[in-house]
């Protein structure tokens, strides 16, 4: 029998009346992992830390398309535009937590195969989107589409939540270009800037490490030509950012790095593809950098991802590229079309 892991659902609350009351939700679920046909409660729990009571607070929760509503706390509503929203309309005083219990079937498994996540193309000025692609199934769709804030995408990170971190960079017209780090939700148009400016210049990745700390590989203050190809040998660097205090740290710069292009976590060490030929292992702690791979079919390294132990890199020149990372065996998994 397929198990799954639990399908996340998407909650935020908000305050009808303004007060002041310190008010938080949290959710919780009743088993770990799911089958098809499997009943799974979702128990979300507003908290009103006041020190005033607050008689209007709407607590949202977005489920996944892959469970439908057996039966809710009644004070929540399914949204009349939107089955996927439900509202629970309560009334907080100090101090009380309130839990709302949301039962759900799950009728299927997400797609299968691992997923990878690309930022939509520029045009005319917008962004056409974010997508996802399950690489068994050749398949893409579209999680998100940002027509606001984000003007040149280039990496994209899903969350737990559902939603996802963008690396957005700057004017690449500019003498120098100030990047940000921006959070989205496929639902509720939800879109917000974490940060800006600073160390980000020309950030292309993003990612959350399991300690809760963003990484983003930035290709510095490098200018491109109009095959997106470097025109300068400008040094590329890892930054750091604790998304509670937006403060930045230089974690390594230069060396193996000049235009870092994708980023992902792995075994406590960060894994960077570089336009220049490269996939290099750096120490978050340290910035100690180690070269695993480079040249070969690795000529125009764009993003990444691994899967059981195999780096795959989507390069500009080659399609997709495949490397062990044991073995640093080079294969074309899938060729430019």
């Amino acid at each position: 029998m397929k198990t799954t892991l639990l399908l996340f659902s998407f909650i935020s609350v908000q305050v009808a009346l303004a007060q002041t009351a310190d008010l938080s939700v949290t959710q919780s679920t009743d088993v770990t992992r799911a089958t098809v046909g499997q009943n799974v409660v979702y128990t979300l729990a507003a908290h009103n830390a006041g020190p005033d009571a607050n008689p209007s607070v709407r607590v949202t929760d977005y489920l996944p398309t892959e469970v439908s509503v057996v039966n809710m706390d009644a004070a929540c509503l399914t949204d009349v535009n939107d089955s996927r929203l439900i509202n629970c309309d309560i009334s907080l005083a100090n101090g009380v937590t309130q839990n709302m219990a949301i039962e759900v079937v799950v009728d299927s498994l997400p797609p299968a195969g691992p997923r990878v996540y690309l930022s939509g193309l520029l045009s005319d000025g917008v962004s056409t989107g974010f997508f996802r692609k399950w690489v068994d199934t050749q398949n893409f769709d579209t999680i998100a589409a940002l027509l606001n804030l984000t003007i040149n995408p280039r990496g994209v990170y899903l969350q737990n939540d559902g939603g996802v971190l963008i690396a957005e960079r700057g004017d690449l017209s500019a003498t120098i270009a100030d990047g940000k780090i921006q959070y989205a939700h496929p639902l509720g148009n939800l879109q917000s800037t974490l940060v800006t400016g600073g160390l980000l210049v020309n950030p292309n990745d993003v990612i959350k490490a399991p300690d809760g700390l963003l990484y983003i590989a930035d290709a510095n203050g490098i200018r491109l030509d109009g095959m997106g190809l470097p025109t300068a040998d400008t040094s590329g660097r890892i930054i750091k950012i604790d998304p509670n205090t937006a403060v930045q740290t230089l974690v390594a710069e230069g060396t193996n790095i000049s235009t870092p292009t994708g980023l992902i976590w792995r075994a406590g060490q960060l894994i960077v593809s570089d336009l220049s030929g490269k996939l290099i292992s750096i120490d978050p702690t340290t910035g100690v950098q180690q070269l695993i791979s480079s040249g070969g079919l690795l000529q125009l390294p764009q993003a990444l991802t691994e899967v059981n132990g195999v780096y795959y890199v989507a390069d500009a020149s080659n399609g997709v590229v495949s490397v062990n990372a044991i073995t640093l065996a080079q294969a074309v998994f899938a060729p430019s079309d």
